[in-house]
């Protein structure tokens, strides 16, 4: 394993057993890891942010593709054509968040808060939205082939099936 990869494996299982103000002003890959960050086009592919504090952050074309995100507060963040396929994001709080252009593809949102959130143009194929609230939320022109929405809220929700 690489160093900066090894770094960056350890740094993320301190955030996701650590307190948020524990790791405040902790940077890995290019992301500060705290509240109205920016980490435009950053590397987190499989980083481990459970329970992270990161919300009003700019997430733009972040690689966040196999990250785990369960729990996490991520509302009110900017994620348009960040990389989340196959991302756990079960039980995070992505209220109001846009992702605009984004690739959820297999990713696990079962449970997550997604009210108001803006998926207009995002592949979520395959994606897993069991009992999760979209209530609210844009889907419109986005890609929905084998995506579950068993028991998920969808009350005005534009787009969603």
């Amino acid at each position: 394993m690489a160093l900066g990869k090894l770094i960056t494996a350890v740094s993320f299982a301190l955030c996701a057993i650590a307190p948020v103000s524990a790791f405040a002003q902790q940077n890995v890959n290019g992301c500060e890891i705290r509240p109205q960050t920016y980490c435009g086009a950053a590397d987190l592919h499989g980083a481990n942010l459970q329970f992270a504090h990161l919300y009003s952050a700019d997430l733009q074309k972040v690689n966040l593709s196999k990250a785990n995100l369960q729990q996490a507060q991520l509302y009110s963040s900017v994620f348009d054509g960040a990389d989340l396929s196959n991302a756990n994001a079960s039980g995070a709080n992505f209220v109001g968040a846009d992702m605009l252009n984004t690739n959820l593809s297999g990713a696990n949102f079962s449970r997550a808060n997604l009210k108001g959130a803006n998926l207009t143009n995002a592949d979520l194929s395959g994606a897993n939205f069991r009992k999760a609230n979209l209530e609210g939320a844009i889907l419109e022109g986005a890609k929905l082939e084998g995506a579950n929405f068993e028991g998920a809220k969808t009350q005005g929700c534009k787009g969603c099936p």
